[in-house]
């Protein structure tokens, strides 16, 4: 049913149409139909404005750069017709340089300003409707003013229809001014003559800022005279050319003028040129000051510390770390003399202090001296404060010495089979402990927290006599040697015999079978006895059997031996007069008997 529907459609319209057209040529009206445009045409065609509408917006035509000159001095005239009632301006860098509004027909004229800096500008064109409507140019114009004579002066426009050049001024040679006769005074009136190409206007400038100007004769030369004198301080001279073709040069030699700020300062006048040494045209020295030194110096291990010295008077003296002020100066007294601390104390390590003092009509003096602190990293450094000066010897103001640990101390002595030893001792809670051989480590061990250690060596079965030390080290980097060295020796039957020296350089030794133990006390008692003390001499004994005395009891380790031999804890055998010797048994040719354990203990 509804596809029927469908298909009866056209009929039914070409039925309609007849009918419309039979009554239309049955009253008498011509059958002729108004043409249709095609949809593309109506499209195209714009719409009439009504008379009671408002108008329609203006079209905006968009500006270009097909009539533009571009002078050598930068300056940029751009032509061309416009929309009448709108406005043109001509953007530099971003920014509109002009501004104005196109003539009554349309067309414009837009002039840049000069180019008074080398650089790269890019111009473009915008054109505004009343309405607050813009339309930017597509096409860019590139102007490069170049910024040394090597380069080439260029103007390129750039768009959718490629590039083209308008402008190209390749690099010729230009002379630079120059600066041939230079004439300043101490207050600051100068005079200054040079040479540049004729006719060129030439300016001369102090720290940038134009104070003078003259045109080239002829003969090239010009001359310069500032109506300012320059001010006080540190100024900067340069020479700036312009030439006939719109070129501009700066003067690769430059003039430094010092003008001193208070009377009685130092002046001078120097001229700089690339790769030549500066040469000094005019200079008149100032009157030389005191030198700030320091007479004292009190320091302590803090950092902290006080300096007092002597200058001229009234003048303000500053502590320099590092050549920065270390606090706020102080001033010196109507005798000159001053005294300061530093605001923070000197860091660990090596710190050096200098002095500078300034008078009141400005000039300065640093002092020769330093100050130096060396404050110590570790407990194994010393502190010391010192002051130096060049070709002269230091002055020590402070030093404390590092806090020595105690000496590691011989104990013990057990010899197992094959001359293995054992030996035990005291030394500095926690430190490492090493048993040498001159310069070779033999055998290491840490000490416990009460100071105890224990070594294990080994003694070779045929040696002759050798030396052995105790080193012992801390964390912190100090160390200590033990006063007393140990040596070892094998007889001719290879038993071995040790012995002690101790800090006066007597020795002592027990001779030694396997296995057995020594104690310091064993070898103390071997060395030789101090000199005899009158004592009372008793009537001699009969003669009676050898009695062999026992060997002292092991005492704790002892501090080095003083001066007179004496060991100390030990106590000195001049309590009791000594028996009178007995009488001992000889038996020719006898074999010595070995020492055993139980005689040594």
């Amino acid at each position: 049913m509804v596809g029927g529907r469908g298909r009866a459609g056209p009929f039914v319209a070409l039925a309609g149409l007849f009918a419309v057209t039979a009554y239309a040529f049955w009253q008498g009206i011509p059958p002729t139909l108004p043409p249709v445009a095609p949809p593309a045409q109506q499209a195209a065609t714009p719409a009439e404005p009504r008379a009671d509408g408002p108008p329609l917006p203006l079209v905006l035509r968009m500006p270009d750069f097909a009539a533009t000159e571009v002078r050598p001095n930068g300056v940029v005239t751009a032509m061309g017709q416009g929309d009448p009632g709108t406005r043109l301006a001509l953007i530099q860098n971003g920014v509109a340089v002009i501004d104005q509004p196109t003539a009554a027909d349309g067309r414009f004229s837009v002039t840049s300003p000069q180019l008074n800096r080398p650089g790269t500008f890019e111009y473009r064109l915008r054109v505004g409707a009343p309405d607050g409507r813009t339309v930017m140019s597509d096409e860019l114009l590139t102007v490069v003013v170049p910024r040394t004579t090597a380069e080439a002066f260029t103007a390129v426009i750039s768009g959718p229809g490629g590039t083209r050049e308008l402008v190209r001024i390749d690099p010729t040679p230009v002379v630079v001014p120059r600066f041939q006769q230079v004439q300043v005074q101490p207050n600051g009136v100068a005079s200054i003559g040079g040479q540049v190409d004729p006719g060129a206007r030439v300016l001369l400038l102090a720290n940038g800022r134009e104070i003078g100007g003259a045109t080239a004769n002829p003969q090239g030369n010009f001359a310069i005279g500032p109506t300012q004198p320059l001010a006080a301080g540190v100024t900067r001279l340069e020479l700036r050319s312009t030439h006939s073709d719109g070129r501009m040069a700066t003067s690769a030699e430059r003039i430094i003028v010092d003008i001193p700020t208070v009377p009685g300062g130092a002046f001078s006048a120097t001229l700089e040129a690339p790769q030549q040494v500066p040469r000094v045209l005019a200079q008149t020295p100032a009157a030389n000051p005191r030198l700030p030194r320091f007479d004292n110096v009190e320091a302590r291990p803090d950092g902290t510390f006080t300096a007092t010295g002597t200058v001229e008077p009234n003048a303000r003296v500053s502590l320099l770390l590092n050549g920065q002020p270390s606090g706020p100066p102080v001033m010196s007294a109507a005798n000159g003399q001053w005294s300061l601390s530093p605001v923070e104390p000197a860091q660990p390590g090596t710190t050096e202090y200098r002095l500078r003092s300034v008078l009141g009509d400005g000039r300065t003096a640093a002092s020769e001296e330093r100050l130096i602190i060396q404050r110590p990293r570790t407990a194994a450094e010393a502190f010391e404060a010192r002051v130096e000066q060049q070709g002269q010897p230091p002055r020590i103001a402070a030093r404390i010495e590092a806090q020595p640990i105690p000496a590691p101390r011989f104990g013990q002595i057990v010899v197992g089979d094959g001359g293995a030893l054992m030996l035990s001792g005291s030394a500095a809670p926690g430190a490492r402990v090493e048993l040498r051989a001159g310069s070779e480590a033999l055998s290491s061990a840490l000490a416990g927290g009460d100071g105890g250690f224990s070594l294990r060596f080994e003694v070779p079965s045929a040696i002759a006599r050798t030396l052995y030390g105790l080193f012992s080290s801390v964390a912190d980097g100090r160390s200590s040697t033990a006063p007393e060295q140990l040596f070892a020796e094998r007889t001719q039957g290879g038993a071995l015999r040790m012995g002690l020296i101790d800090a006066a350089g007597a020795q002592g030794a027990v001779l030694l079978d396997q296995p057995a133990v020594a104690t310091i006390s064993d070898l103390i008692a071997a060395l030789p006895p101090p000199p005899p003390i009158p004592v009372l001499v008793l009537p001699a004994q009969p003669a009676g059997p050898l009695v062999t005395a026992p060997a002292p009891a092991p005492v704790q380790p002892t501090p080095p031996a003083p001066p007179n031999g004496v060991m100390p804890g030990v106590q000195p055998r001049v309590a009791a007069p000594a028996p009178p010797a007995q009488p001992r048994a000889s038996v020719p040719n006898a074999p010595r008997r070995p020492m055993h354990e139980r005689d040594i203990k």
